[in-house]
């Protein structure tokens, strides 16, 4: 941890940074819209913008994501019965961020709340695996709901 002072007992130089940084910020505040576009150079012969962002690095997936994110963001919407207020209301880039650094666990989790996990009776229906049962206790079919309360234990290891 940093020592805290006073800002009358800093130097002249830690002042002019402390005011440096509280303009900044004050700054940031007042001009939210920041550019994000960087001016191409005579060497650059084209250049790839998207959404008003110069793209760099990684053209093929940022290409991709901004294909496909208008469309998912319209499946979740349809999918949830959330309206046009509340999906404004969704910090897209914070979900992005978080999506990228999912691990596997986190994503199945995502899939199981979507409906989208890939149980046995969904991949049997589609003639992936012989059987419907649950692999656990072989008793029922395998649905997201019975994985939820399935009294085996290697699903209930696997929910704690």
């Amino acid at each position: 941890m940093f020592p805290q002072f006073k800002y009358d007992e800093l130097s002249l130089p830690a002042k002019l940074n402390v005011d440096r940084d509280l303009l900044a910020v004050e700054y940031q505040a007042l001009n939210k819209k920041t550019t994000r576009k960087v001016l191409q150079l005579p060497v650059n012969a084209v250049q790839l913008h998207i959404s008003g962002v110069t793209v760099n690095s990684n053209y093929f997936s940022k290409l991709k994501k901004s294909a496909n994110e208008g469309p998912l963001i319209r499946y979740i919407a349809k999918k949830q019965l959330w309206s046009n207020t509340k999906m404004k209301l969704i910090n897209w880039g914070t979900f992005w961020i978080g999506r990228k650094h999912q691990s596997q666990h986190s994503k199945q989790i995502v899939k199981m709340f979507h409906s989208v996990l890939p149980t046995n009776k969904m991949l049997y229906r589609y003639k992936q695996t012989s059987t419907d049962k649950c692999l656990f206790c072989q008793t029922t079919e395998e649905t997201r709901d019975h994985l939820i309360l399935c009294t085996a234990s290697k699903p209930r290891k696997w929910r704690t």
